[in-house]
């Protein structure tokens, strides 16, 4: 008897075209009635509906060349490590810390752990409320928090002065 692992290599490349054809098919359809996308509204049905995962108005936000990114000051205003899972069906841990814009005031900048990487690991165990932060970030004008950040630049004592003279300018 053959295990599920066994496959030939025709039978592989069977199989791999049928998912294929799958993700393409549900692509290009339109979701039906009931459907509604949660980025925007729009309900499922009707010739603009599109998938969440298709969505204009996502899409649009994400960084398409270097200058849709801007190098951001501020503090941490809020910070979340959680040891629990978003929900049952994932490992994927929740996260991630806000930052205060230091010339605005307004805690508008989401940063993610994952942007934590390479040099910048053991950073993130130390970050804490009111911590200088200088980061690389892109406009998400539909969202919550209004920047998103993309990569650390610095952190920490050594920006403190540029950090406390923008917030004495507002």
């Amino acid at each position: 008897k053959r295990k599920s692992g066994d496959d030939t290599p025709q039978e592989w490349k069977q199989k791999k075209t049928r998912k294929e054809k799958k993700k393409t098919q549900k692509k290009q359809s339109q979701p039906g009635t009931g459907y509604q996308c949660k980025h925007c509204g729009q309900e499922g049905g009707f010739s603009q509906s599109h998938w969440h995962t298709l969505c204009p108005s996502k899409i649009s936000e994400r960084p398409t060349s270097p200058s849709d990114l801007h190098v951001l000051l501020g503090r941490v205003a809020a910070k979340r490590d959680d040891d629990i899972p978003q929900n049952s069906e994932s490992e994927r841990l929740l996260a991630f810390a806000i930052m205060e814009e230091a010339t605005t005031g307004r805690p508008s900048v989401y940063v993610p752990k994952s942007i934590f990487v390479a040099e910048h690991t053991e950073d993130w165990h130390t970050l804490v409320v009111g911590t200088p932060l200088k980061v690389k970030a892109y406009a998400t004008p539909t969202r919550q928090n209004k920047w998103r950040a993309t990569t650390i630049i610095e952190l920490g004592p050594d920006i403190e002065d540029e950090v406390a003279v923008l917030e004495e300018e507002r």
